[in-house]
């Protein structure tokens, strides 16, 4: 990062429209200069280091087929750019390819061509290549499109906020810099006690497709709880920046229920299904199936308590995603969506205090009010590829969320470390665990939980390559330089005074609407800050008491105890006030610039929410 840049930070470590870089450069140092006579980028080398990467972009006022072809071509460079360093591994296996390839050449080149009468050199050829673009293809799509690698302290400190790096005794200080910049700074080691977390493992089973499909959670609520749950629930109140997702869960667990017609499905008897059992909330799934499935999901809640008319009457065609729509290309299937959001649900460990199934329906609502806050900006250049794959991606962003950082599985050496060589441990396993539900179910004679199954081979790959993207973009300690890059975009777009719906897509999804939406998950994991100040506390509570639980465990384990994990020397108050300053605002303000409403909406709760523990 430029000097200019941190003396900037320094001064106004609050605000983030200072943080923008001057420079535009590549990953490896190569800046990129912008020829608008000419209506195209180029790229040239410099050989300097520790910038970051800032990306350009054409016009679509002045776009043409050649200019089009061109900002595909730098995308796709800059994209190569990033991922270099990983390269080198696949030397040997790119030299082998092309050993085969040059044999298939001699068969196609013979004359005449012959394909059925091979020379056993020629089939083993043909063998191997297959084998190897199968194998390359699966360890590609595992790859971030960033660069992911463990930053070294130099190049992290300068993302850092310099208040920050200046006072790392300063617990809260030393808390952001390791899980948000990435850094390895030494532990103070204490030993407290704490009860191990157990998880739960539960499984369910789905009912018979239909249009208007009903899921069982919903039938066996009460008629006063779908009352009060199909106004919460609305297509209106679900776009709401102020919605509470803790109504939703204190609504369910106050539910009585009592089927009349089937008294064997009533939850307070024996004969309570497996489904109901589950959990006693069902958050995720209600709050999915809202979602999700809208708007047929919002036309069944209004038919389940008479009002179908009325919801008729105000329903217009762009309301909901529409997913299930074969005109929408997807033709998703809500049973097994709903069968889907089940098991994921069973595999959130509901005894984490912050990491449960309620956090994962808070993140999923939030980015959907992101996607319609968008509407008629950023929003507008969303296919509904994009919309479907951010959504599943909220939905298991921390499945089987153990409860405990990547600093804890790095430091006592958990399988998850050795399995991920210690880069982003958890979120790497919840990627694997969510196409272990999606593409496994069937192979091991479960539910039929593909929520992929109705799209093609190359929509499937398309999507499968968002959610991995989106779900490791979570890893916190990647925080500062996904600002920083987002920074970028934000100056370049008002340098060329560009209109975010007009940005252009590439056939391979490696463009900025990606790079824009995984921020938006991002921001929608870390949002509690920015939400009522009731649910905001709420919130931070059940994080610290996470915390300590890990710090305890480590304690006893004599491990390190993590940043903010050590109960006798926490402060609430000051932790939330440098977290909200240091991270949430500054992100929540660049995404400002993307997306207005956050600026007017979420942005002035943040300032509010921060004045409250400034006061404390």
């Amino acid at each position: 990062m430029p000097s200019n840049t941190v003396k900037s930070r320094n001064q106004h470590p609050g605000s983030h429209s200072s943080l923008a870089s001057n420079h535009s450069v590549g990953t490896d140092g190569s800046s990129i200069n912008i020829d608008k006579e000419k209506n195209y980028a180029a790229i040239v080398t410099t050989k300097q280091k520790n910038l970051s990467f800032r990306p350009t972009f054409i016009s679509p006022r002045k776009s043409h087929h050649r200019s089009s072809r061109h900002s595909s071509q730098l995308i796709r460079r800059s994209t190569a750019l990033s991922q270099e360093s990983s390269r080198s591994q696949y030397q040997d296996s790119r030299q082998e390819l092309e050993e085969c390839i040059s044999v298939i050449e001699s068969i196609l080149t013979s004359s005449p061509p012959s394909q059925t009468n091979l020379t056993r050199d020629q089939t083993s050829a043909i063998q191997t290549l297959r084998e190897k673009i199968n194998k390359s293809c699966q360890q590609q799509s595992f790859l971030p499109s960033g660069d992911y690698s463990e930053y070294d302290g130099s190049s992290a400190a300068q993302l850092v906020p310099c208040c920050v790096m200046e006072d790392l005794e300063n617990p809260n200080h030393r808390f952001i810099a390791t899980l948000y910049g990435g850094l390895k700074i030494p532990q103070v080691q204490t030993r407290v006690r704490s009860p191990l977390i157990h998880n739960v493992d539960i499984s369910g089973n789905g009912e018979n497709s239909t249009k208007c499909y009903v899921p069982e959670e919903w039938t066996a609520l009460s008629r006063e709880t779908k009352l009060q749950l199909a106004e919460m629930l609305s297509l209106a109140n679900l776009k709401r920046w102020d919605f509470n997702i803790l109504n939703v869960l204190e609504c369910l667990n106050d539910n009585t229920v009592y089927n009349e017609s089937n008294p064997s499905t009533n939850v307070t008897g024996e004969g309570v299904s497996a489904a109901s059992r589950r959990h006693s909330n069902n958050v995720l799934v209600i709050v999915g199936w809202a979602i999700m499935a809208s708007p047929e999901s919002q036309r069944v809640m209004a038919a389940s308590i008479g009002r179908e008319e009325e919801f008729e009457s105000t329903l217009s065609e762009s309301d909901g995603y529409n997913f299930a729509s074969t005109e929408s290309g997807l033709g998703i299937n809500h049973t097994t969506l709903v069968t889907f959001l089940r098991a994921v649900e069973a595999e959130y460990i509901s005894d984490n205090q912050y990491h449960n199934s309620v956090h994962a329906a808070d993140v999923l609502q939030t980015l959907h009010c992101l996607i319609q806050m968008g509407r008629g900006g950023i929003s507008e250049a969303l296919e509904k590829i994009d919309e479907y794959a951010m959504l599943l991606s909220a939905v298991a962003h921390d499945i089987g969320h153990p409860g405990t950082s990547n600093l804890y599985q790095i430091n006592a050496k958990t399988d998850l470390a050795i399995i991920y060589n210690d880069k982003s441990c958890l979120e790497n396993m919840h990627a694997a665990k969510t196409f272990q539900l999606i593409l496994n179910s069937e192979r091991k004679g479960c539910c039929n939980m593909n929520v992929l199954e109705s799209l093609s081979p190359r929509q499937t790959n398309q999507i499968r390559n968002k959610m991995i993207q989106a779900i490791l973009a979570t890893d916190m300690s990647h925080h500062f330089s996904s600002v920083s890059y987002m920074e970028n975009i934000v100056d370049q777009f008002k340098d060329e005074d560009l209109s975010w719906s007009d940005l252009e897509r590439t056939d391979d999804g490696n463009d900025i609407v990606k790079t824009i939406t995984n921020y938006m998950i991002h921001l929608a994991d870390i949002s509690n800050p920015s939400k009522s100040l009731e649910v905001a506390k709420y919130w931070a509570d059940c994080a610290l008491a996470e915390f300590f639980a890990q710090g305890d465990l480590e304690a006893e384990k004599g491990l390190p105890v993590s940043p903010l994990c050590d109960r006798n020397s926490t402060d609430l108050a000051s932790s939330q006030r440098d977290f909200i300053r240091y991270i949430v605002l500054p992100a929540f303000e660049v995404l400002g610039n993307i997306i207005p409403e956050v600026d007017r909406v979420a942005v002035p709760q943040i300032v509010q929410n921060l004045e409250y523990w400034e006061s404390m």
